[in-house]
């Protein structure tokens, strides 16, 4: 079975759309699945959209999106955890393409991403120089991440002393114990922190995320992960 882990805060406006691609690349491909939504306090329609779906959900309060992940992974029964972010569709192909690397033997792996809807052209600047870093393995994107069941366990999940960079440190653990697969396909995230943020605040989120060699351990430096901000 592939267990489908979403994290959710407040996300009543991107979760149905998350969940429905799922369900469609499962359906494509004729995957036992199940969906377990993660839902970390929140005060809008998040739980009532992932019932509607069928999904599982598992209500927490940690703010905190590495613990967010862990309470998924531990609700889950598949032997294939896949992370999604909530605001994040994938494909047929690229659940295809998850499905051969783990037969082909790879504890793991993560797909790039591309931003949906309008973004400034600074944006678009950002997304290409991110799947290049990707591409060289140098960063892996916390929007689609895939391991085994027995290796999240071997590494013990996600590292809860962070508020940031969680999924690179579990992809540097998973490495150590097999290979992690970083597939050609992406998935389409959306772009709303470049349309919501200034470009001095983008600025400063990437500087933050440089200078911190992609492992947040203070609450305050992963702001933008936990501000609550959303499109209308």
């Amino acid at each position: 079975m592939i267990s489908f882990i979403i994290p959710a805060f407040n996300e009543e406006r991107l979760l149905g759309r998350t969940l429905g691609a799922i369900q469609k690349a499962a359906r494509d491909v004729d995957a036992d699945y199940e969906l377990i939504v993660v839902d970390d306090n929140s005060s809008d329609s998040t739980r009532k959209i992932a019932r509607d779906f069928g999904a599982t959900v598992v209500k927490v309060k940690h703010r905190q999106i590495s613990a967010t992940r862990n309470s998924g992974a531990h609700a889950a029964n598949g032997s294939l955890l896949v992370f999604v972010d909530a605001d994040t569709a994938i494909s047929t192909e690229i659940l295809c393409a998850t499905m051969a690397a783990i037969d082909s033997k790879a504890v793991g792996g993560s797909a790039a991403f591309r931003f949906d809807g309008q973004v400034p052209l600074y944006g678009r600047v950002i997304q290409c120089l991110l799947y290049c870093f990707f591409r060289m393995g140098q960063v892996v994107c916390g929007s689609y991440l895939f391991c085994t069941r027995e290796a999240f366990e071997s590494v013990g999940g996600f590292d809860e002393t962070v508020y940031g960079g969680e999924e690179m440190i579990l992809s540097c653990s998973l490495k150590k114990l097999g290979r992690f697969v970083l597939l050609k396909q992406t998935v389409l995230t959306s772009g709303r922190r470049l349309r919501i943020y200034s470009f001095w605040e983008i600025v400063r989120i990437m500087t933050g995320l440089a200078t911190s060699g992609g492992r947040i351990e203070d609450r305050n430096r992963a702001w933008f992960w936990y501000d609550g901000r959303r499109e209308s």
